[in-house]
């Protein structure tokens, strides 16, 4: 028979062995996982191993003197009856065949002639003489021979389960090196969780569990000379002349195999931090995050819930729990399962195995030396549990978790739509992602069944007053005192509706009387199970039941006609969109399919005219000889010219989609530089007429590029043309990267679009609530939406105020740096300080002509100092600010001297940084 260990895998061959296993692995979590019986069909659990020993004693070891109940033939003397049952069952059959109707009966025992027909004269006469006797002691005519054998079994099955008791305190000396490891793992572990156990559930304070540390080892200590002098006297006895080294090794190797060591200085439990570390290691914990809800104002404490499922769900005792079928009994309300709510709900309500989660909200007042009253140090606390598992196991201390807690204050000045973000962010993934569970190989989802508060929690979180003295008291129907005192309460009265679906569905519906149509449509969404938009119209008794559009409730008659009427929404689709796949020639789908729509450096300082095909490359080769010897350009056909706009084209929108004049001008002479048979005889320059061919080249370029939706030059569809869809005139807000900008508005990620990104963003802004963010993280999904966030800011030209509630990282120091070099592709602080030590030269100048008292002070400092402008920046500006200058007059001065026209041109987006840090 295999014994099954309730909370883990583990399977073994003999009782004891898994007695052994709960005592060594399980031993330490007796308060919140108390030791189960170890039989499987036994639900009885024990907060101690003695307490589990006599159940077992008690209730699972068969003995000779409980085998009456097993079935053995009894003959009647009084009567035919023979048959195989138990003790119980032949004494019931002399009572009521026998007793019960004043036959005399005598008495089954051996030697014993007493006889009587009174049922409590045998009763009373067994009691007395054969109290401590069994079926073993009835007359040999009663019980026959066959039964010895039975006898034999019971015996040594008493035999065997004897020894098996005996066994569970049998630990076997014998055990291999790695058994012996593993053993040595486990007492560290085991020691670790006892104290762990003393400062989390007995909460006794870390300083009072280190010095009962310290005290423990050096009484362990103290007793060295006395195991040593008992070591000496067992060896002595053995070996008469043992050597004192001997016996010293023996004495150290004894103390070092004691538990004590690992809480020595040295050990692995020494020290508050090395326990810390040992805890966060080897424990299944999850650790709270501290979430800022107002920026260096106030403050929460969060448990992840996702995580806590997960750890939760994968024990498998509390899985089976949790799983395990609940039975519906019609027109019986005995669980959750059975009510409407449940039912209704389109996760919860499936065939599979779902999460049920209730959340519960309370305040508490802790120690306050004021008083009560003051509310001081009151906070608020969320927890939850897991409503599948059974209810005698949700009303335990240990099945409840703390999911929040803050204080009641920030609650009151923040709101609960800011303090439960956390919690809504992970139950949302809950509902959407699900928990991984490895049980069961498969991700598993849930949601909130129900919120329980008392009746001020509650209060709070609908908005109401908490106080039982209010005007409006009742938050279900918003009674008030005086209606409560003079007006009769009555249940909100019921509509009967017909209801007109379509022609072939009318039904007959009934609720309670709505307050708004909104509630109305609502309901019979939910009902009609439409998810499609619809209005309402009812029959009118005014104009002989005509159908009229319904705007008010208060138009409806007593028992009213409906017909819902479905809204067809058309969208819109932009002639930008359309598709011209046959329209484009064979060159021009080669073009695009190697163009390099990816933006990473700034347009050149010597444009490089790209290498053509080959076909093109040979013919202006030729073509530059025959104008190395004679001086003859080449005649441009119209097939050449062609193939050399288009790869141009696509160099120049390799850089820019909108290139400037100066950008055509180098273009088309560095064209004919470098292929002088291109030059034109007729220009001035030689090249005017390629810039001219260029423009247009680059107007049909993006026209192409419109077509297979670049967003970039998709932004301006329509704004050039004769009409507009706003009907604004043409060339109005057209959007155009500024200068130095790289990366104006660049394409989605691969595979993402709004609603993925939009996710991505919710990531950053829960990420950004904690009080120490993870960069990496942050750095991720902020590299992942900068396309999203460049559309916000191109299209919509959002206010700062809303780019900061929506992006908050995007306001630190790091992200500041990093946008930088997304838009630019430049360093923002490497160019900033590069240029600040160019034009140091010129600041020391100024700041030695300073005069007063901030001349004095930088006059001493330039003495004492001889370090780089960088560095001398930073000194300067907190003593403007020590010397009362404002923080924007220091920042304008030191603009000053940087020379703004020169960082306006250069680098545009460093004063809109600067402009973000001051706002």
């Amino acid at each position: 028979m295999l014994w099954k260990c309730k909370y883990c895998p583990l399977n073994c061959e003999k009782r004891a062995q898994l007695f052994k296993h709960y005592r060594l692995k399980h031993g330490s979590y007796a308060r919140t996982e108390p030791f189960p019986c170890l039989y499987q069909e036994c639900p009885c659990t024990f907060k101690s191993l003695n307490a589990l020993k006599v159940h077992l004693s008690r209730l699972h070891t068969k003995t000779v003197d409980q085998q009456p109940d097993a079935p053995v033939k009894f003959c009647c003397l009084s009567c035919g009856f023979a048959e195989s049952c138990s003790q119980t069952d032949y004494l019931t059959h002399l009572h009521t065949a026998h007793l019960k109707v004043n036959h005399k009966v005598r008495c089954p025992y051996k030697d014993c002639n007493f006889e009587t027909s009174i049922y409590s004269t045998f009763k009373a006469h067994k009691s007395k003489v054969h109290h401590d006797q069994n079926w073993k002691s009835f007359k040999s005519e009663i019980i026959g021979l066959d039964n010895v054998s039975d006898d034999n079994d019971a015996a040594q099955d008493q035999m065997s389960h004897a020894d098996d008791m005996d066994d569970l305190e049998d630990v076997s000396v014998e055990a291999s090196e790695n058994e012996l490891r593993d053993l040595e793992k486990q007492l560290e572990h085991n020691l670790a969780s006892l104290l762990l156990k003393m400062q989390t559930v007995l909460h006794i304070p870390e300083s009072s569990v280190q010095e009962v540390i310290q005290q423990l080892c050096q009484i362990n200590k103290l007793s060295q000379p006395l195991l040593h002098n008992r070591v000496r006297a067992v060896l002595k006895k053995y070996y008469a002349d043992i050597n004192e080294t001997v016996v010293r090794e023996v004495t150290n190797v004894v103390s070092e195999s004691n538990i004590m060591s690992f809480c020595a200085k040295d050990g692995s439990l020494g020290t508050a931090k090395k326990r810390a570390a040992y805890v966060r290691r080897e424990f299944p914990l999850v650790n709270p995050i501290e979430y800022c809800v107002e920026k260096g104002k106030k403050t929460l404490a969060y448990v992840p819930i996702v995580p806590m499922l997960q750890k939760l769900l994968n024990k498998t005792d509390i899985l089976d729990k949790a799983m395990s079928e609940k039975v519906h009994v019609p027109q019986e309300y005995s669980s959750y399962v059975d009510g409407q709510c449940f039912n209704k709900n389109s996760l919860l309500a499936r065939d599979e195995f779902t999460i049920a989660l209730t959340l519960y909200i309370d305040d508490f007042e802790v120690a306050n030396p004021l008083g009560t009253s003051k509310l001081k140090h009151k906070m608020c606390a969320i927890y939850w549990v897991i409503a599948n598992i059974p209810a005698k196991y949700r009303s335990t201390l240990n099945s409840i978790q703390l999911a929040l807690l803050c204080n009641t204050s920030t609650v009151k000045e923040c709101g609960y739509a800011k303090v439960l973000q956390p919690l809504i962010y992970d139950l949302k993934l809950l509902e959407q992602n699900g928990v991984y569970l490895e049980q069961l190989g498969e991700s598993v989802k849930g949601t909130v069944l129900y919120v329980v508060a008392d009746n001020l929690g509650a209060h709070s979180l609908a908005g109401f007053l908490e106080s039982f003295t209010t005007d409006k008291f009742c938050r279900f129907c918003s009674a008030s005192s005086f209606d409560k005192q003079y007006q009769e309460m009555a249940e909100q009265e019921n509509i009967t509706m017909r209801v007109i679906v379509s022609e072939g569905d009318i039904r007959k519906m009934t609720t309670k009387r709505p307050d708004t149509l909104e509630d109305l449509i609502g309901w019979l969404k939910g009902n009609l199970k439409a998810n499609y938009s619809f209005t309402l119209q009812y029959q009118d008794p005014e104009f002989n039941n005509e159908l009229c559009n319904l705007t008010n409730l208060s138009e409806l008659p007593e028992k009213p006609t409906i017909k819902i009427i479905p809204m067809i929404e058309l969208v819109p689709i932009s002639a930008d969109t359309e598709s011209y796949g046959d329209t484009s020639s064979q060159a021009d789908t080669e073009i695009l399919s190697n163009s390099s729509l990816d933006r990473s450096f700034q347009w050149p300082e010597v444009f490089d005219v790209p290498k053509f095909s080959v076909d093109v490359e040979y013919r202006l080769r030729q073509g530059n000889l025959l104008y190395l010897r004679d001086g003859t350009c080449l005649k441009v056909t119209k097939e050449l010219k062609h193939d050399i706009l288009e790869k141009l084209a696509e160099t120049m929108y390799a850089f820019k989609a909108y290139p400037e004049k100066e950008d055509f001008e180098a273009v088309a002479k560095a064209l004919v530089q470098t292929h002088p048979c291109l030059k034109e005889s007729g220009s001035s320059s030689g090249w005017n007429g390629w810039k001219n061919s260029l423009k247009f080249k680059m107007g049909n370029y993006r026209t192409k590029m419109r077509q297979i939706g670049r967003v970039d030059v998709t932004v301006n569809g329509g704004k050039r043309g004769r009409y507009t869809a706003n009907a604004d005139p043409s060339h109005k807000g057209i959007k155009k990267p500024r200068k130095g900008e790289l990366n104006f508005l660049p394409e989605y990620p691969e595979g993402r679009d709004d609603h993925n990104l939009e996710e991505a963003r919710q990531v950053l802004v829960n990420e950004m609530m904690k009080t120490k963010p993870n960069g990496s993280l942050v750095k991720k999904n902020m590299d992942l939406t900068f396309a999203l966030r460049r559309k916000e800011v191109v299209q919509n030209k959002p206010a700062i105020s809303q780019m900061l509630h929506r992006w908050p990282a995007l306001f630190t120091e790091s992200q500041v740096f990093y946008e930088f070099s997304r838009v630019v592709g430049k360093s923002l602080q490497d160019n900033f300080f590069d240029e600040l030590d160019h034009f140091s030269p010129r600041l020391v100048d100024l700041f030695r002509k300073k005069k007063g008292l901030t001349g004095q002070l930088l006059a001493e400092l330039l003495r004492q100092t001889k370090v780089g402008l960088t560095t001398l920046v930073y000194y300067i500006f907190p003593l403007f600010v020590h010397l009362n200058f404002s923080l924007l007059s220091s920042l304008l001065f030191i603009f000053l001297l940087l020379s703004f026209s020169f960082l306006s041109s250069h680098f545009p987006s460093l004063i809109v940084s600067f402009s973000l840090f001051i706002t």
